[in-house]
């Protein structure tokens, strides 16, 4: 049962700190000011300090069930009423529960907790394998209900049992390996249990992410299992084979192309056997504040980690230190461990019964997925030979006009508007604040098309072209605008309307004061375009009809689609027009029409293409 509840208590912490820090970013963060975010964050985790104050005010058995309450009770809740602004505070809620539940309960189980960590990465890979890569409280789906439902009895049944357990807690040295449980959290959630970062940088299709993604995180588990039951002496020793893994994967991920999705499989693998001697197991009856105090330094160190990898948009050096923070307390664990006594208590015919019960279960959904998520391939032209479909849309990455993620709108807004060449921009493949989500990935397997991508902000954000036509070429190229959100454009060379067809696919800057960088960006584009026939340059131009861009694409000789159009932003009451169709010259539109779904902030822009007599 220790095992089981802390399992369980890690998954739902996970989808707890997701939800907060995705709704915080959404409703609160998008327009705000990053620092302002980075403390109502940091403080969210810097209440996990005041569980030694619940334990005071109400004893430590009552402490640890009312945590365990608020925790279970805030992912129900969440999941049945589904508002961003409650989100908010139901996520905050149920992290702060999370490190109360850790702090008080977990930590005590000494090894068995660092075991159920390894098996909470495999479960969390398989529930996000069912919903293709969303989370189960971001999924509108029966069964994401049901499967909460299940967690949060199972944490419930499991913290009563452990409320009535001694309280044993380790000292000062012993509990510094706690240091290495936010660390973690990130290496999982932004690396080895991230379907997008193991799919995007090499274009790996869905199937096979999430069968790399889920043996990490599987035969990871399986080899943890081993590690807890050897002694002393082969401890140490699978400890030091993890992080030799962990520095592999590490290698492979950043400096070996073809090879990132193997590199991120190798991460799991060694995360999961390392973060078992993150627990330790030699404790003893006295005061909980070592524990607590190194579980909250852990959280903030998970914030600070993912603020510097989201503010800056993936630095190469945030993985070597999150890797680095938690191999380090979980050798020096190993290393001064003078117990076994939970290895004794894990005989290995139940280590055998694992293998069957919790790995293979665990690597089930993602293989059967991953088996029907076949690639798509291109299709002949579907419409008329003379006529070529075309849609532009900033989808906000599934985030609509509400801030409420649901890319099943967005999918029925583009099947509502159907079309050859569908340009997407705010693509989002995995952002921890974004629901974690590989968006692109849901949508080519639910449109039944082709994606390409064009990675703009690290490896996870940017632009993407879904095609059901034949594609020549592809390229991506960045902007560099110094101090601005990157940003850049896709150019495809693709087989329509009978001949050879080039789509641009751009998202030029956002700011108020961005009218000099929008300017820059599109000359960018001209002068890679080097006034090739048979154009289209499609997307969110931030730029209204008269202003210098229009203008400059107008000279150029990219005429506008849809002249005089509807206002196309903000989508819930439009009061600009930025999202564009350009052709050039031997290209005309037969047809033109926008979107009035809110599934996004932004107005889909949709026409028929034709060659110009």
């Amino acid at each position: 049962m220790s095992v089981l509840f802390a399992a369980v208590v890690f998954v739902l912490g996970f989808q707890a700190v997701r939800v907060f820090t995705t709704q915080t970013f959404w409703v609160l963060g998008e327009t705000s000011d990053r620092v302002i975010l980075l403390l109502v964050v940091a403080g969210v985790f810097a209440a996990w300090s005041l569980a030694g104050l619940l334990a005071l005010v109400l004893g430590l058995r009552w402490a640890r069930f009312a945590s365990v309450l608020v925790l279970a009770g805030a992912a129900v809740i969440g999941q049945l009423v589904g508002d961003p602004t409650v989100d908010i505070i139901l996520g905050a809620a149920g992290t702060i529960a999370f490190g109360w539940v850790l702090a008080l309960s977990v930590a005590s189980l000494g090894q068995a907790a660092g075991y159920g960590a390894a098996v909470a990465f495999a479960i969390d890979v398989a529930i996000r394998s069912v919903f293709v890569t969303v989370d189960a409280p971001f999924s509108s789906s029966p069964l994401a209900v049901v499967l909460v439902l299940i967690m949060a009895m199972v944490v419930l049944v499991g913290g009563h049992v452990t409320a009535l357990e001694p309280g044993r807690f380790s000292g000062l040295r012993k509990s510094s390996s706690l240091l290495g449980v936010g660390p973690a959290m990130v290496v999982f959630m932004a690396y080895s249990g991230n379907f997008g970062q193991a799919a995007a940088p090499d274009a790996v299709d869905l199937r096979a992410t999430m069968i790399w993604v889920a043996a990490g995180a599987v035969v990871g588990l399986a080899w943890a299992g081993w590690a807890v039951t050897s002694g002393r002496l082969g401890a140490r020793m699978h400890v030091l084979m993890g992080a030799g893994a962990l520095a592999l994967g590490a290698m492979l991920v950043g400096s070996v192309p073809g090879f990132n999705v193997v590199g991120i499989a190798v991460i799991g693998l060694g995360l999961s056997v390392i973060t078992t001697s993150l627990f330790s197991s030699d404790q003893q009856d006295g005061t909980a504040a070592w524990t607590i105090s190194s579980l909250t330094i852990s959280g903030l160190i998970f914030v600070v980690l993912l603020f510097v990898f989201y503010s800056f948009y993936g630095p190469t050096w945030v993985l070597p230190a999150a890797l680095a923070s938690v191999a380090v307390p979980a050798l020096g664990t190993e290393l001064f461990r003078r117990d076994r006594v939970w290895s004794e208590r894990f005989a290995p015919k139940h280590r055998g019964l694992s293998v069957w019960r919790v790995e293979v279960l665990c690597f089930l959904p993602p293989l059967l997925v991953g088996l029907m998520s076949a690639p798509p391939s291109p299709q002949p032209l579907t419409a008329t030979s003379a006529d070529v479909r075309v849609v532009t849309y900033n989808i906000r990455q599934g985030f609509g006009a509400s801030s409420r993620f649901d890319l099943e709108a967005v999918a029925r807004e583009l099947e509502q508007h159907p079309a050859e060449i569908v340009a997407l921009q705010e693509v989002g493949r995995g952002w921890v604040i974004s629901g974690a989500a590989d968006s692109l990935s849901w949508l080519s397997k639910r449109l039944d098309m082709p994606a390409y991508f064009g990675a703009n902000a690290g490896d996870l954000w940017g632009n993407a072209v879904l095609t059901s036509l034949p594609v020549e070429k592809v390229q991506n190229t960045h902007f560099n605008s110094k101090g601005r959100i990157p940003r850049g454009f896709q150019t495809l060379n693709l087989e329509a309307l009978g001949t050879s067809v080039t789509i641009i696919n751009t998202h030029l800057d956002h700011e108020a004061d961005g009218a000099p960088t929008r300017a820059s960006q599109v000359v960018r584009i001209l002068e890679s375009w080097n006034q090739g026939p048979r154009t289209l340059l499609v997307g969110d131009m931030n730029a209204e009809a008269g202003t210098a861009v229009v203008r400059t694409l107008d000279k150029a000789g990219f005429s506008d689609s849809n002249l005089d159009g509807p206002m196309t932003y903000p989508s819930g009451g439009p009061l600009e027009r930025i999202d564009y169709i350009f052709s050039t010259a031997d290209l005309m539109s037969a047809e033109t029409l926008t979107g009035n779904s809110t599934a996004s902030d932004h107005l889909l822009v949709w026409a028929r293409m034709r060659l110009a007599s």
